[in-house]
């Protein structure tokens, strides 16, 4: 992990945002990109956007190092479904490998549901 995943990692964003995440995936819903830039007050949206979109991919790189499905899967844009980036990550970290847009819908709802297995019960603590 590099010295800006580090800093991301410590920061009051990073830690509100993954409880955020972690409440959401135990009620087994989503949440939308406005909605988590609206409660961590981080602009959404290129390029200020940048923050938010670095705090969700630690949070979600973070948990794949623990063995876990990636977090963010839960946050969605307007149209349902995650953005660009989270596809991106999803295949930094091994585990997409087709870019088409079946075989990422699919892999996405795959994750959401492993997200809401790792969740079941009470909240984790970050």
């Amino acid at each position: 992990m590099g010295t800006g995943q580090d800093e991301i990692r410590s920061s009051k964003q990073y830690t509100f945002l993954y409880r955020k995440l972690s409440q959401v995936a135990h009620r087994r819903g989503l949440v939308t990109y406005q909605d988590v830039a609206r409660a961590t007050r981080m602009p959404v949206g290129a390029p200020s956007g940048r923050q938010l979109w670095d705090v969700l991919g630690a949070i979600s790189t973070a948990e794949h190092e623990q063995g876990r499905p990636m977090l963010s899967a839960v946050v969605v844009g307007a149209h349902g479904q995650p953005g660009a980036g989270f596809f991106r990550l999803a295949g930094q970290l091994g585990r997409l490998t087709d870019y088409s847009p079946r075989a990422e819908r699919e892999f996405w709802k795959a994750e959401v549901e492993a997200v809401y297995r790792a969740w079941q019960g009470e909240p984790k603590k970050s």
